[in-house]
């Protein structure tokens, strides 16, 4: 009954990260044309905005934990629930974080106009 409360929790997480991601892509695909013209100078003042910031961490957010979700079913519908499955759950963890940790960081330095 845990399995199956727990395997339903995954599908619904999965499901909803997914509905998130659609508006958040949407508007980043609108981003692109201005950050793909812009100097440093314009980057930097359209992350000293308070919107763009937020609106990239929760993109971000969205897709790493999007991303780990999704790896997580591969590992269990291919690799299973042994040592080896454990140990490949434990280093996606590990990148998600790395990944936002270090995405976090950037747009914080963009922010401040230290990058």
């Amino acid at each position: 009954m845990a399995n199956q409360k727990r395997g339903a929790l995954h599908w619904r997480h999965q499901r909803l990260t997914a509905l998130a991601l659609i508006p958040l892509t949407l508007v980043f695909i609108g981003l692109l044309p201005t950050l793909a013209t812009a100097d440093h100078e314009s980057v930097v003042d359209l992350m000293e905005t308070v919107i763009v910031p937020v609106f990239l961490v929760a993109l971000l957010g969205a897709g790493l934990w999007h991303m780990k979700l999704g790896l997580e079913t591969i590992i269990d519908d291919y690799a299973g629930r042994g040592s080896c499955g454990s140990a490949l759950r434990v280093l996606v963890i590990a990148a998600a974080v790395v990944l936002a940790v270090v995405a976090v960081v950037s747009l914080a330095m963009l922010m401040v106009g230290q990058a």
